[in-house]
């Protein structure tokens, strides 16, 4: 997780149609995003599978009302494959009221010219017109520029995390039988939960 303090403006190198992205939008550009979000989620979760175009739609029409999200897209010039995309999400609610989240991807070949930047511009004037200091991203490992933007920007570390992911299949579910059978003796101590 990443902090930026004191959002910038945040000049612009690169000519590219950048605009908003509706949850109205038409099939064809949330199939546009729906390939998009899967590359980048491919560099970063590569034994993942793909995120089904349906609940990429769902998931952008279904945000609560509690919170504000702000999506760009950054088009190729024949409008048929998004490059980049960057959002920010600001939560109306009573805690946190100085901090927003948000997210900039941009493709392996696009990187490192200006889109990244030409997003944060976007979501640092929002962040501004909201009163948010504080911006909140997370990198991956896997994306080494990711990292490296953040640190270009000033950016801090504020908690870094580890993800342990478990193939079904390599599952022992014998040594699951040994812990369900050993939570039975810590019942006063923890609460089992999924």
């Amino acid at each position: 997780m990443w902090m930026v303090k004191e959002s910038k403006k945040i000049m612009t190198v690169t000519a590219v149609q950048i605009r908003p992205f509706d949850k109205n939008a038409s099939q064809v550009e949330y199939t546009a995003l729906n390939r998009h979000t899967n590359r980048v989620r491919l560099e970063r979760f590569p034994d993942d599978p793909p995120i089904p175009l349906d609940e990429t739609i769902q998931n952008l029409q279904s945000i609560p009302s509690f919170a504000d999200l702000n999506l760009w897209a950054a088009w190729s010039a024949d409008q048929n494959e998004i490059l980049a995309l960057g959002d920010v999400v600001i939560m109306r609610m009573e805690e946190n009221q100085h901090m927003a989240q948000f997210e900039i991807t941009v493709l392996p070949e696009y990187r490192r010219q200006g889109l990244g930047r030409q997003l944060l511009s976007r979501i640092a004037d929002v962040a501004q017109q909201e009163k948010r200091r504080l911006l909140i991203t997370s990198t991956a490992d896997r994306i080494p520029s990711g990292e490296e933007f953040m640190m270009r920007l000033g950016a801090h570390k504020g908690l870094e995390t580890h993800t342990n992911q478990l193939r079904i299949a390599d599952l022992d579910r014998g040594l699951i039988c040994i812990w369900l059978a050993r939570s039975k003796e810590n019942q006063a101590e923890f609460t089992l939960g999924f």
